[in-house]
């Protein structure tokens, strides 16, 4: 009997330890599946979306173009067939795709943006039916040339913003278009746009044509000897007194022009540039100002009474931005 009851006993605690036991190695064992991109993207949101965020460089796989971005987007290729297509999301708040696709050698930006502005008109542009056209504008930089059109609606109970940019070079057209869901978001909309002005260009551009060879030197002959004739008639002659060069009367500088502008504009003009945050960007430091991102030697101007002041920056630290002020040329 107490035989049976050890053994029961035994077997009760071998059961017992076993299972938590199979439980920890099964836990210990599993490895964590890589996050999916929903779940990934319901993090962004998390992070910080009024601020300026750190900018890292996003190289094509395909080695056509490159582009500088704010941290903490969800990428994913959608691409098909021979089209690239991006998509970078930033939670809900925005996102921003990236197409690639064929341009004629002979592509012209303001004839392809007044098409375009037709398009968006009549609804047959491609964007939602509600979304209504705000601004055009040509623009050119990173070596590309092209427009943008900025619409803007409510869509689904929600106010939208698009902001949509055509750049062609080398026969390629590129659509960006970034799309801001979120009012909150304000900083984040402005400084992927502004990363997009600033740093989208091609991979690679076009090689330089090769230099043309020099041709070599001629080799100088050597000068004959004189003959004992010329050698005894003709004495070294002296070199002439090189006749003094009079100095030139020194010009007086053209007057500098008298600024109008009142010391109290000037202020008022100081006071309209908001500063939000700076960070390192490509290893420099940079300013987001009036939501722009500035850089030492940037600079920026402001409209007071229809009169127009442009300011320098010439130092740019954690708290603040510090200005020079651009005179009259």
């Amino acid at each position: 009997m107490t035989n049976t009851v050890t053994r029961s006993t035994l077997l009760l605690r071998l059961i017992l330890g076993v299972i938590p036991c199979a439980a920890v190695l099964v836990s210990c064992g599993k490895k964590d599946a890589a996050p999916t991109a929903a779940e990934q993207a319901a993090v962004a949101p998390g992070l910080p979306v009024n601020v300026p965020r750190e900018i890292e460089e996003y190289k094509d796989p395909k080695g056509v173009f490159v582009v500088m971005l704010p941290k903490g987007y969800v990428f994913s290729d959608k691409t098909v067939g021979d089209k690239p297509k991006y998509i970078f999301t930033y939670g809900t708040s925005l996102n921003l795709i990236i197409t690639q696709g064929p341009a004629a050698a002979d592509w012209d930006n303001a004839a392809e943006m007044s098409k375009k502005q037709d398009e968006i008109r009549t609804g047959s542009a491609g964007f939602p039916p509600d979304m209504s056209l705000l601004k055009r504008e040509l623009v050119s930089f990173g070596g590309l040339k092209g427009f943008f059109t900025l619409l803007g609606g409510n869509l689904a109970g929600q106010e939208t913003e698009m902001m949509a940019y055509y750049l062609a070079a080398d026969e390629k057209l590129f659509t960006l278009i970034v799309t801001w869901k979120d009012r909150n978001a304000a900083v984040l909309n402005e400084q992927v746009k502004g990363s997009i002005t600033n740093s989208f260009r091609l991979a690679s551009f076009k090689k330089p044509a090769p230099e043309k060879p020099k041709p070599a030197p001629k080799a100088e002959a050597a000068p004959k000897a004189p003959t004992a004739a010329a050698a005894a008639t003709n004495a070294p002659a002296r070199p002439a007194a090189a006749a003094a060069k009079p100095k030139p009367e020194p010009v007086a500088p053209p007057p500098e022009p008298v600024d109008p502008r009142s010391e109290s504009d000037w202020l008022t003009a100081r006071n309209m540039l908001k500063f939000t945050g700076s960070m390192k960007m490509g290893g420099q430091q940079v300013a987001m100002v009036n939501n722009k991102i500035l850089r030492k030697g940037d600079s920026i101007a402001v409209m007071v009474r229809d009169t127009e002041f442009v300011f320098i920056v010439s130092e740019i630290s954690a708290t603040g931005v510090e200005y020079k002020r651009k005179p009259i040329e």
